[in-house]
């Protein structure tokens, strides 16, 4: 009996030392109806990316001829401020114990490729660069949720989701612009995305004007009827700082419906591609089944003809077993 145990000793250490303790077995294959669960999911999926991209498109064409719209007033209204002495004037960085304010403008929502993402990643880059001390204004859930972490100390302000059915109007602007200016700031960096085309756009810092610097440009060249010199600079520092807001974010806003339609026709297309392989899975997993269980059917007809062959050349033994059965 010890011989036995220690013959078969060996045996038991190699087999564990084959698997590890604690490592889990192999998953077993999926089987039909996982399959075909997958499929059913996966087209479901592309159906609602398909709709997603039809009223993506919708709003960016929207979206897009408001940005025209704006664009040209937005010229008129900053012509005056970005003169030819205004663009040579330098606008220098804020230096330690002056104070920086960065604007990140983002999208409420996702879905939309890497248009929120590298915003975040260049106000975090543009705030380690800064040696000045940093204030948030986050525009959008996006870089409220992506930067309040980090920054949670620095940031004062934050807007999200602006504007209603019929996007953002230049009033739903004017009370951030009111609280922007309620803190003195040295420098203003504002950060957001460029529309280009459907399938392209810049991320872009923009280094704005603040009222200091504004009120040192040379506008002798415009009239100003009020003896309130610096009640009207004041102002046209409001109407500029909201029409440069009020542009970026519905020309984000465009970008952002570009992007989002791009990247659900690529979950469109991706959902197809992923629906004809699962096809092909539960097609081959199909012919398996029916292949074991013909080879089954097969055999088991075998095994009968091969038994009714057995007792028509032995007759005897079905006389034994009746004489068996009859002294039993």
């Amino acid at each position: 009996m010890f011989a036995a145990l220690s013959r078969s000793a060996p045996r038991i250490v190699a087999r564990a030392a084959v698997q590890p303790v604690g490592e889990a077995p192999a998953r077993s294959m999926a089987t039909l109806k996982e399959v075909q669960n997958r499929i059913k999911t996966v087209k479901n999926i592309g159906q609602i990316t398909l709709s997603m991209k039809t009223v993506a498109s919708t709003k960016q064409k929207k979206a897009q001829d408001r940005f025209e719209i704006a664009q040209k007033w937005f010229h008129t209204v900053n012509d005056p401020v970005y003169t030819k002495d205004a663009t040579e004037t330098e606008l220098t960085p804020a230096g330690p114990g002056e104070r920086h304010r960065i604007i990140a403008i983002t999208a409420d929502r996702g879905l939309c490729g890497s248009i929120n993402n590298g915003i975040i990643r260049l106000a975090k880059r543009v705030a380690s660069e800064s040696k000045g001390d940093l204030n948030m204004a986050p525009v959008g859930l996006k870089a409220k949720g992506g930067l309040s972490r980090e920054f949670a100390g620095q940031t004062s302000i934050s807007v999200c989701s602006l504007g209603g059915k019929k996007g953002v109007m230049i009033s739903d602007v004017v009370p951030f612009v009111d609280k922007l200016l309620e803190d003195d700031f040295d420098q203003l960096t504002l950060l957001s995305n460029e529309f280009e085309s459907l399938i392209s756009f810049n991320t872009k810092s923009t280094d704005l004007l603040s009222p200091n610097k504004l009120a040192e440009l040379d506008l002798n060249a415009y009239e100003i009827e009020s003896d309130d010199k610096a009640g009207t600079l004041q102002n046209l520092y409001e109407y500029h700082l909201g029409a440069f807001l009020f542009t970026s974010i519905i020309e984000n806003e465009a970008a952002e419906m570009a992007a989002r339609m791009t990247s659900m026709d690529n979950a469109s297309k991706n959902s197809q591609d992923m629906i004809k392989k699962l096809t092909v899975l539960y097609n081959r997993r199909r012919q398996a089944v029916i292949t074991t269980e013909l080879a089954e059917l097969i055999s088991g007809a075998a095994a009968v003809e091969n038994a009714s062959d057995d007792k028509k050349r032995n007759p005897s033994s079905k006389n034994s077993q009746d004489m068996i059965k009859k002294l039993t």
